[in-house]
């Protein structure tokens, strides 16, 4: 196992003992649903910049394709779009990291210009506010009066 791998095992390790009801895996989920639901552009540009930020680091020194963290940031959009670029993850860990990109990073792309729960409430305010002031219009068949057509 490399330093780098065993320090972050660590961190999780000592992470999950200090707080096991923050890290489990069903509030994981939950917490990052929510994050997405409330505001889907910052959940994608944050998973773009920790994703980013994560390859570099697994990759730096071991890559010549990843000299900045530019370099990471443009394989890590590539990933979430079409794939296209001339760098490949070349350690587990930028493995993992790109897996998970390509996992889950269209989806976040998809629902990052989607309308948030806010903005849909006030369209709905405004339908029923447009309805209240919209005069009924009477239909056909209760008008007294001759039927088209009839003289």
């Amino acid at each position: 196992m490399t330093p780098r791998l065993q320090s972050a095992a660590t961190l999780l390790a000592l992470a999950t003992t200090a707080a096991p009801d923050l890290l489990s895996w069903g509030r994981l989920k939950e917490t990052i649903r929510d994050t997405v639901d409330a505001d889907p552009m910052d959940a994608a540009l944050g998973f773009i910049g920790t994703a980013s930020l994560l390859f570099y680091v697994a990759e730096k020194g071991q890559n010549p394709k990843v000299e900045t963290l530019g370099d990471a940031f443009v394989f890590i959009s590539t990933c979430m779009s079409v794939g296209y670029s001339d760098i490949f993850a070349r350690t587990e860990a930028g493995k993992a990291v790109a897996s998970l990109v390509m996992t889950y990073g269209p989806a976040l792309s998809a629902n990052m210009l989607r309308k948030g729960p806010e903005d849909t409430r006030i369209v709905e305010r405004l339908d029923k506010l447009i309805e209240a002031l919209t005069p009924a219009v009477p239909s056909p068949a209760s008008v007294d009066g001759p039927a088209p057509g009839s003289r």
